[in-house]
């Protein structure tokens, strides 16, 4: 998905024109699986259960688009550290729930995933950058 990074070139902001295309799709099927993991938690757990709170906290960050257009860098540092939490809090509730039989919900699933690990795999590579920039620096210091 991601290339190895140039060292004489190294560039990130052809990930983001990736994230613009799959952010809405990503977004319509994380609204559905939310929907159905809130209508299917017994009441008692919705009160005690902060995992949905961070859940809905993040969905109403990591799609907005004028945070990843304002902010690309930080957004990406971001939502990339917080995007492997997420899926396993909703793999959690698919397993819980018994979201797996049905086909639509196994689809959002699908472009959830996609576009969160692509969150993640995109902050691995502002790392590499990262270091990259500093092994040039140590070198120009020397």
């Amino acid at each position: 998905m991601i290339s190895s990074i140039d060292k004489r070139d190294p560039v990130l902001f052809t990930e983001m024109a990736s994230v613009q295309k799959r952010r809405i799709r990503a977004k319509i099927a994380f609204e559905h699986l939310m929907n159905e993991i809130l209508t299917r938690i017994p009441r008692l757990h919705d009160v005690n259960n902060t995992r949905v709170e961070e859940m809905l906290l993040f969905a109403s960050t990591c799609f907005n688009e004028t945070e990843l257009q304002e902010h690309t860098v930080r957004y990406f540092l971001h939502h990339g550290s917080q995007a492997k939490l997420m899926l396993d809090a909703i793999e959690k509730y698919r397993f819980e729930l018994r979201l797996l039989e049905e086909d639509l919900l196994e689809d959002c699933y699908e472009e959830v995933a996609m576009f969160l690990e692509y969150l993640t795999e995109v902050q691995f590579k502002i790392q590499d950058i990262r270091n990259v920039y500093q092994e040039e620096l140590y070198y120009l210091q020397n």
